[in-house]
């Protein structure tokens, strides 16, 4: 995680799957490699330098400081199950 709670989603990531800076995400956010760590989800929209803003209070439930590794998972929230 980088300071000021952003996480950058690599442009070969974002162009594969077609992720979008107006698109709406889900964001499901927990601490790498930590045994029964917590994991927040939330909604928000990529800005166009392709970071994610994780909110504070995700932040602290979480127990995440800058430079910890965390696992990110995105999913459109239009996403249709087939």
């Amino acid at each position: 995680m980088q300071a000021g709670n952003r996480v950058q989603i690599p442009h070969l990531i974002r162009s594969q799957f077609k992720l979008e800076p107006e698109q709406v995400l889900e964001v499901t956010v927990e601490k790498a490699q930590q045994i029964a760590a917590n994991s927040e989800t939330y909604y928000t929209r990529m800005r166009p330098d392709g970071r994610l803003n994780i909110p504070k209070l995700v932040v602290e439930l979480c127990e995440i400081k800058a430079g910890d590794i965390v696992e990110i998972r995105l999913s459109p929230t239009n996403a249709i199950n087939e």
